[in-house]
């Protein structure tokens, strides 16, 4: 398969911050940076071309040995707008070859880490470098602010905006708007977008462990759906919709009882996607995934005739066998399913939710 040689990524997970390391480093930033970067590099994925051109990982883990007091913490502003440069820096040599600015198809932009939301319509990233009483323009960037500016400018047909940060009120004076806008005729209409924050405007972000890992709950579900959660079962697209649906739906399944409880952990996220006719646009265009689902068999079942009915087909079988083991293994694609075996009397719906393999008894 091609690579996707026109889609280019900068991606930041943040975890090492001197001054608010003393309630407790985070953990999740840099691992979910490093799983959407797999993600997004993945040949079944995002299908970006694993080099620097094309791919800018910036996460605490490169700068070493961790700073000690706030001042020497890096990533500082000056690395990630110096990402965000490059991609400028390409467009204009793009257009003193008579090429135009237009840098590629699409642009992705994660960002994890420390947060908060100067104004409604804004949510920041915090610099390894801020402190509690340091977060003015030289200390954060604004994820929507720069993902809005490469829009406007339509350097990219498509724009991709992930940001898995706490989005607290909190006021600062000066904001970083360092880019002098570009706005190019016909954006508005033509430059295709998705927007994604894991909590909404003026909550908090929350990490757990999970399998095994300190990770976000928000990019955990949306690698989740990346990886065919998300993925329509009859077409094998991904479209902005669903994956907009698939994380309202989903991002509370990661949360036990207690912690769904409290008020302060987010249930959902908050989207925001353009064009919102029908589908919005195709993000993905995969195999349709299928998972493995493994019924167990009472005994008086062994041998008999037994089939799997799909629901969204009016119940034609999708699987039909001449005499069911134990354990029945069969795979599906995501949906809602009856098995039966006739002649012992059982039946059995089944819910494939495309979070992942399914075991079920009768």
């Amino acid at each position: 398969m091609a690579q996707n040689d026109k889609d280019y990524a900068v991606i930041i997970g943040i975890k090492s911050y001197p001054d608010f390391d003393k309630d407790g480093p985070l953990e999740g930033p840099e691992n979910d940076a490093l799983a959407f970067r797999d993600w997004v590099i993945s040949p079944t994925g995002g299908n970006v071309p694993d080099d620097k051109e094309h791919v800018a990982l910036i996460v605490s883990s490169k700068y070493q040995p961790p700073a000690a007091i706030a001042d020497d913490a890096r990533p500082m502003i000056i690395d990630v707008q110096g990402a965000f440069e490059k991609l400028q820096n390409k467009a204009e040599e793009n257009a003193a070859k008579g090429k135009g600015l237009q840098v590629g198809r699409r642009l992705y932009i994660y960002m994890a880490g420390h947060g908060f939301a100067p104004r409604d319509d804004q949510t920041a990233l915090l610099m390894a470098n801020a402190t509690r009483e340091r977060t003015g323009a030289v200390y954060h960037i604004l994820g929507q602010y720069t993902a809005d500016w490469f829009f406007k400018a339509k350097y990219f047909e498509e724009i991709i905006l992930l940001m898995d940060c706490c989005r607290e009120l909190y006021p600062v004076m000066g904001l970083n708007m360092s880019f002098k806008q570009s706005i190019a005729p016909g954006a508005v209409d033509k430059v295709k977008r998705f927007y994604g924050y894991g909590t909404k405007w003026s909550r908090l972000s929350r990490e757990k462990n999970i399998n095994g890992a300190r990770r976000g709950i928000f990019t955990t579900t949306v690698i989740k759906a990346l990886e065919g959660g998300a993925v329509d079962a009859d077409t094998g697209e991904l479209t902005a919709q669903s994956l907009s649906d698939y994380l309202y739906t989903n991002m509370e399944k990661l949360l036990d009882d207690a912690e769904k409880k409290i008020d302060d952990i987010p249930k959902e996220p908050e989207i925001d996607y353009y064009p919102k006719k029908g589908k919005g646009f195709v993000l993905l265009n995969v195999p349709i995934p299928q998972y493995r689902v493994t019924l167990s068999v009472p005994p008086a079942a062994l041998g008999k005739p037994a089939q799997i009915l799909d629901g969204a087909k009016d119940y034609a079988p999708a699987e039909t066998i001449a005499a069911v083991p134990d354990p029945w293994v069969v795979n599906l694609t995501r949906g809602k399913y009856l098995a039966q075996v006739l002649a012992a009397g059982l039946q059995k719906v089944i819910v494939v939710d495309g979070t992942g393999d399914v075991n079920e008894s009768f």
